[in-house]
């Protein structure tokens, strides 16, 4: 399984990849530290595929999150890597917009890494599950 981490926080991108990692090591990353990077991605992602799973931190410079989730629709990828945008604050109303506009959830960075390692954990079982079919 393929997961992309699209955050400009080299902290905060070695957090998911540990609890990543710790929860199975044969998942393969990939990082995008900004925008221009993420686009890059998608782009290539219409020649190949899109991976499985993509944490796209809420605040990624020089992108919206919403034009980002809007761009992912857009290229009707099959299939859709399921997204799971990453905050610093937590606001009920972006959670809901981005949810609204595709993402399948929002997650708090500041979490106990406990209680994200559950839903990291929970989140790649679904998307096991999902692949097998």
């Amino acid at each position: 399984m393929r997961i992309l981490i699209a955050d400009a926080n080299h902290q905060d991108r070695q957090v998911l990849r540990e609890i990543i990692y710790q929860l199975d090591r044969r998942i393969i990353i990939e990082t995008a530290l900004s925008a221009r990077q993420l686009f890059r991605k998608l782009n290539e992602w219409r020649r190949t595929s899109p991976p499985a799973l993509l944490f796209l931190e809420f605040g990624l410079p020089g992108a919206n999150v919403l034009a980002v989730l809007e761009r992912i629709r857009y290229f009707n990828f099959s299939p859709a890597p399921a997204v799971f945008v990453l905050s610093d604050v937590s606001s009920p109303d972006n959670a809901e917009l981005c949810c609204k506009w595709g993402a399948k959830n929002f997650l708090l960075k500041s979490l106990p890494p406990s209680t994200l390692k559950y839903h990291i954990g929970h989140i790649l079982l679904s998307a096991c599950q999902n692949a097998q079919g």
